[in-house]
């Protein structure tokens, strides 16, 4: 496992699995792991990139693991997931259930089920990617 996107919404659940993934690639010698932003209109940029900044510096502090921001703009967030995973030759996406609104779940459907049902980062015993 060298690569790992986490897509973050500045929700506490994004925040989480950010930790999550920051934790989980400690040990993980020769580790990235990239804080994905998708933002749809331009003035949303500059707050954004300040907002991912923060959160890398939070989590590199005393962490051995790489970590890189990417900000994309945009308007659907699995193709740009998908985009950025095929990129960086990612091995796992680490993201929270729900996001800054649990009502979005209940009537839009969860980005996550959607990223799990497009199969991105498909992991089989026949993969070099798989860690299993």
């Amino acid at each position: 496992m060298n690569t790992v996107i986490v897509p973050v919404d500045f929700s506490m659940v994004s925040y989480n699995a950010a930790d999550y993934a920051a934790a989980m690639l400690k040990d993980v010698s020769d580790s990235n792991l990239v804080l994905f932003h998708l933002y749809e209109k331009d003035h949303e940029a500059e707050l954004a990139e300040t907002q991912l900044g923060q959160l890398k510096d939070s989590l590199g502090k005393g962490s051995p693991v790489k970590i890189e921001t990417v900000l994309v703009k945009g308007d659907d967030l699995i193709d740009e997931i998908e985009r950025v995973v095929n990129h960086r030759h990612a091995d796992f996406v680490v993201m929270g259930m729900t996001g800054k609104s649990g009502l979005e779940l209940v009537f839009m459907g969860s980005n996550t089920l959607k990223l799990v049902d497009k199969n991105i980062c498909p992991c089989t015993h026949h993969s070099p990617r798989c860690q299993i």
